[in-house]
């Protein structure tokens, strides 16, 4: 049967009240603002083993999570389960459950000989159109009707129940370290409920190949002292949320206000350095792999320019003393933050201020979308951080003009959005040639009673809307976000392409495979156009700015799943045919 195709979801068939509404199909496009539609198919005539069993297991791309009310097709249903990745990466498998009938006590439990980590879904509550069409007459059955959407990853892969007809979810997220055997790792997927368990075999395939680090900075922006709990802003803690970052593919970070932090505060409003707490706190960064030497960080001490009005002459010190425990520590560049989204042409008031720093030797940062402020500013900056839906050609030229890093940052997105997390890491970084990639945050949480967050005793999350956060503390440690997720995919797709431009660069190459390679790159390149993002995301979101549909934001539609999996196996192909050149010659 074949595997039906929907834009981002795909959802199960259920008994249809007569209320539903009955429309014919068109071929129109849809209207800004757009509202989505979540597509359900005909569930297939079970087995009698399948009915005595009370479930089925299944599976789909990882960009499509099953949602609580996803029905199976016969494509869907899985007898093993398989995925592909290279030294030095992670890969995602998910993994749904469907109840043929009432089930209590749904497990998952894997064996393999590679790291893995395994979590089920924790759901967040929407309303969402919901819409079915009958093959024989081409009708569309749609109603807009409350649904449990896959949000956060919660590591312990235990449902307590599931209900006839629905579908609970689990995702495995396995790791083949740099030192992983090349070839096939064989394991199992158990799955159980009440007495009845079945297990599925896992295959995880090794490829000849390590991936590099990124050659560009990606982070997140961190707020631990405002965005985070106090019963999670312990030192302890802090620890977990770097490796995971680092294990989300990041290498660099925003440290916000360090002078406002109670258990850290190793930089005061004054300027002055706590040695021994700095020192503390970074060797955690580094020691987490979040931090290699190799990208800079930014900070944001929120005192600069006080210090510049107030105490001028205080300036060179702290910087020459702040370039002493760098250097002694082996820390990175640190990259001062100016102010947000500074506009127009008149800026000499600021430039005053930030020329005794720059003098001394403390570079600055700064996020401005205006090309009048990039021009005034830009020669007094080391970087300029362009927001994803203000980027395009002018404003990188003006930025490079200016001897400026060209940056993006991201604060649109919330905990979903599988397609925009994955590109604008991925595709979207590595086609526009930015230095560094950030999204706004690591966890948001304090803007008002809906983007509250509860941790109920078995430490699993009551999700409200939450807005913009990639992941949020929990006891058993971070709890991950479906774009959280997505977003290291598309690290990993940059690294990809970043080794396939590595290996053909090399002076010995074939120049039949150099062609081959750079036709391949250039068709991705028309293909995944990175201008036109801000026109697609202004025609997506109303004027309102509801960012709720960003959860459903597909940059690239000609993208499916299944054609980025292409572009990863057709750039491991390419990587593997180079070095066994290289190889051969060697």
């Amino acid at each position: 049967m074949q595997r039906p195709i929907c834009p981002l979801l795909i959802m199960a068939m259920m008994a249809i009240p007569s209320s539903w509404q009955v429309t014919q199909t068109t071929a129109e496009p849809p209207k800004p603002p757009v509202e989505f539609r979540v597509h359900r198919n005909q569930p297939p005539q079970w087995t009698a083993p399948e009915t005595e069993r009370g479930f089925v297991v299944c599976s789909d791309h990882w960009m499509r999570p099953m949602f609580d009310v996803f029905v199976p097709t016969r494509a869907h249903v899985v007898e093993d389960l398989s995925c592909e990745l290279a030294g030095n990466e992670y890969e995602s498998i998910q993994v749904g459950v469907h109840a043929l009938r009432d089930l209590k006590a749904v497990r998952m439990t894997v064996e393999l000989d590679l790291p893995f980590k395994a979590y089920r879904f924790l759901p967040q509550n929407r309303r969402l159109t919901v819409s079915s069409s009958e093959s024989a007459d081409r009708l569309v059955l749609q109603r807009k009707v409350p649904v449990k959407m896959p949000y956060f990853l919660f590591p312990r892969p235990h449902h307590k129940k599931a209900a006839k007809g629905e579908t609970v979810g689990f995702w495995i997220t396995v790791q083949a370290p740099a030192n992983a055997a090349t070839g096939d790792h064989m394991g199992v997927v158990r799955i159980s409920a009440g007495q009845q368990e079945t297990v599925v075999p896992l295959r995880v395939t090794v490829r000849p190949f390590t991936l590099p680090k990124p050659k560009i900075a990606y982070a997140t922006y961190f707020q631990p002292n405002s965005r985070i709990p106090k019963a999670y802003q312990e030192p302890k803690f802090e620890r977990l949320y770097y490796e995971d970052m680092a294990a989300h593919g990041m290498n660099s970070i925003e440290l916000f206000k360090p002078h406002d932090r109670p258990y850290l505060r190793w930089l005061s409003l004054d300027g002055q350095f706590d040695e021994a707490k700095m020192a503390e706190h970074f060797a955690m960064m580094q020691e987490a792999g979040l931090l290699d030497g190799t990208q800079p960080v930014t900070l944001l001490w929120g005192n600069w320019d006080a210090v510049s009005k107030q105490r001028p002459e205080t300036i060179p010190g702290i910087v020459k003393e702040l370039e002493r425990i760098r250097k002694k520590y082996n820390l990175p560049r640190m990259d001062q933050f100016y102010y947000n989204e500074p506009s127009g042409n008149d800026h000499e008031a600021g430039i005053k201020l930030m020329k005794p720093w720059i003098e001394a030797g403390w570079g600055f940062y700064s996020s401005i979308d205006s090309p009048p402020a990039v021009e005034a500013l830009g020669p007094y900056h080391t970087a300029i951080h362009v927001h994803a839906f203000s980027m395009g050609k002018r404003l990188k030229a003006l930025i490079e003009e200016a001897g400026c890093e060209f940056w993006t940052y991201e604060s649109a997105s919330n905990g979903y959005a599988p397609a925009w997390g994955r590109c604008y890491a991925g595709l979207f970084s590595w086609n526009s040639g930015v230095k560094g990639n950030y999204v706004w945050a690591y966890t948001h949480a304090d803007w008002g009673e809906r983007d509250r967050y509860t941790i109920e005793p078995d430490g699993s999350v009551t999700v409200y809307i939450w807005g913009r956060t990639k992941a949020v503390p929990g006891p058993l440690g971070p709890i991950p976000t479906i774009n959280w997720e997505a977003r290291r995919e598309g690290v990993d797709d940059y690294r990809y392409l970043q080794l396939v431009q590595q290996e053909v660069n090399r002076a010995d190459r074939d120049p039949r495979i150099v062609q081959e390679v750079s036709n391949w790159l250039g068709s991705l390149r028309f293909l995944v156009d990175w201008e036109t993002i801000a026109g697609r995301f202004k025609l997506l979101v109303p004027e309102n700015n509801d960012f709720d549909v960003m959860d459903f934001f597909d940059p690239y539609p000609q993208l499916s799943p299944e054609k980025y999996d292409q572009v990863r196996r057709q750039a491991a192909a390419f990587i593997v045919r180079l070095q066994a050149q290289r190889a051969a010659k060697e």
